[in-house]
């Protein structure tokens, strides 16, 4: 059911047996925004009322917000009004002590006539009828049903039919809870999957490490010793040379690789997130090069954290070099440091400290935005990167318990947004 097919009772004598099988018919498929919608127009067209509002707890139970007011006559649907509880005691007061508040006159009844200068009366509410939304003893919130006119008095009918209504937006809301807790429990099995594929990883990685550090180490001494060798052609000295910058970009993959593996080991502890950028800018800046400026902005909170502070400035220094080789004709870094409190952010609403590394560089394909994370894998020309820079920074954040978000435009450049936990009454 829809809003565009609103409900009509098919039997006069008995709207409210055809307003619950209307009710039962509510998909939860819709999502709750629309299965408000549904039900305050099943409720206004059964009760024949003006206005049918669903009020949920917020803030702390602190304040009531509309989450879906109908108003009939107009056939409009609006949302986002919100009560502080503390202003309206003696009417919060009656709906904690019963199923339903029937109000016939809103002038006469003690538990609605503090509601009538800043509500009832601007909307002209003569009389209401108010359902709570109770959910195996837990109050959610209260569904209003809201008559405009001479005052009426209210059925026990008209009572038990709102409180089905009411009944219902709760069922709905804890389905609503139990599909996000069971995605939240999906996505928390991905991750525990991922970061043993790259424990896995980060082992073999440190045993290939080590080994081929070894033979590098004969490799470069040959070449040396070859490059000795007097009267050597011209064409033998360079040919022992390209074989010496082989085996150096070979010690560099090397050490990404001890890196990676290396966070198998960490030892986290609370560590002050901007302390430990700026202490670490002069070595950022001399890994980005004069041709690319680091240029450093921060807030004034120094948010801490609870992480490796080796990983941090591992995270940090791979970030820099990333936006450098974006830019090879150079261009400025951006580093900032800050904090954000997000519940919109893919995580649990909570305070984060966040690190943001920005370049004016080449871009990132829309096609490669969910690949830059995973180990080896690098758009940059051969010999130039590894593809294990964004995985280590990828393997430090997540754990953590943070997350990372990316805006990238082709030409435009890249913004590499880490997400750090805060230190519950850490700074």
């Amino acid at each position: 059911m829809s809003p565009a097919e609103p409900f009509a009772p098919t039997d006069p004598i008995r709207p409210s047996e055809a307003a619950r099988l209307a009710i039962a018919q509510v998909s939860a498929a819709q999502g709750l925004p629309q299965v408000f919608r549904c039900l305050c127009e099943i409720a206004s067209t059964a009760l024949c009322v003006d206005r049918v509002g669903v009020w949920l707890f917020v803030d702390d139970r602190r304040g009531l917000r509309c989450a879906n007011l109908f108003e009939r006559k107009k056939r409009e649907h609006s949302e986002g009004c919100t009560l502080r509880v503390a202003d309206f005691p003696l009417y919060f007061g009656a709906m904690s002590d019963v199923r339903t508040l029937p109000v016939t006159d809103v002038t006469t009844d003690p538990r609605a006539t503090e509601l009538i200068p800043a509500y009832l009366a601007p909307l002209g509410i003569t009389s209401m009828l108010d359902a709570a939304v109770v959910v195996r003893g837990e109050t959610l919130g209260v569904v209003c049903h809201e008559h405009v006119g001479p005052a009426r008095v209210w059925t026990a009918e008209e009572s038990d039919l709102a409180a089905a209504v009411a009944d219902a937006i709760g069922l709905h809301i804890k389905a609503a809870e139990l599909d996000e807790a069971r995605a939240a429990l999906r996505t928390k099995d991905e991750q525990l999957s991922e970061t043993r594929r790259l424990d896995a990883l980060g082992g073999m990685a440190a045993g290939i490490a080590h080994d081929f550090r070894n033979l590098l180490t004969v490799v470069l001494g040959a070449a040396d010793r070859l490059a000795r060798v007097p009267g050597l052609p011209a064409a033998a000295r360079d040919l022992a040379t390209q074989i010496a910058d082989a085996a150096e970009r070979g010690t560099a993959l090397t050490e990404e690789l001890t890196q990676y593996a290396r966070d198998q080991t960490q030892r986290p502890t609370v560590v002050s997130a901007r302390e430990t950028v700026e202490r670490f800018l002069p070595l950022l800046q001399a890994a980005a090069g004069p041709s690319h400026p680091v240029e450093y902005a921060r807030d004034e909170v120094g948010a801490k954290v609870f992480l490796d502070p080796t990983a941090l400035e591992r995270l940090l220094m791979n970030l820099v070099v990333n936006a450098r080789d974006a830019m090879p004709a150079g261009g400025p870094i951006r580093v900032a440091v800050g904090t954000e409190s997000a519940p919109e952010l893919p995580a649990p609403p909570r305070a984060y400290a966040r690190i943001e590394v920005r370049d004016a560089g080449t871009g990132i394909a829309p096609e490669n935005l969910d690949r830059i994370f995973d180990p080896f894998f690098t758009t940059k020309p051969a010999g130039v990167g590894t593809g294990l820079g964004l995985a280590v920074v990828k393997q430090v954040v997540d754990r953590a318990g943070g997350f990372v978000k990316v805006a990238s435009e082709l030409g435009q450049g890249t913004a590499i947004r880490v997400y750090l936990p805060r230190v519950a009454g850490e700074g």
